[in-house]
C-alpha cells in the first residue's frame, strides 16, 4: 500500500519512504489514484501544473524525473506501468504503481 504525505511530499511503502519534488509528487499521486485508467495528457497537465501552460514534452520530462526517483529509491515491490492518451495517440510508459493507496 502506498501512503502519500501531502505536507512533506513523501510516498511510503512498507518501511521505505521517498521524498519527491512537489510536481513529481502530484504526478505520482494522480496516476496512482487511477491505476487502471488511461489518463489524457491534458488531464495530467491540468492536475499537476494547474493553470500554468506546459507542453506534453514537459510532462514527459517530469515522468522521466519521477521514474528515476522511484528506480533510485528503496521502494521495492512497486510494479509500475501506465499509459496516457493524447488526442491522436495512446502512449505506453512505465511510470506508476498499481498498488492500493492508503486513504
Amino acid at each position: 500500500m502506498l501512503i502519500f504525505d501531502k505536507i512533506n511530499y513523501t510516498v511510503s511503502h512498507n518501511d521505505s519512504t521517498l521524498k519527491l519534488q512537489p510536481l513529481s509528487f502530484r504526478l505520482l499521486e494522480t496516476l496512482a489514484s487511477s491505476p487502471n485508467d488511461i489518463i489524457s495528457v491534458e488531464t495530467l497537465i491540468e492536475t499537476v501544473w494547474g493553470s500554468v501552460t506546459v507542453s506534453p514534452d514537459t510532462l514527459k520530462q517530469r515522468i522521466f524525473i519521477l521514474r528515476k526517483a522511484i528506480e533510485e529509491s528503496d521502494l521495492s515491490g512497486i510494479a509500475y506501468s501506465h499509459a496516457w492518451r493524447s488526442p491522436n495517440n495512446i502512449h505506453a510508459d512505465h511510470v506508476i504503481t498499481s498498488m492500493p493507496i492508503a486513504q
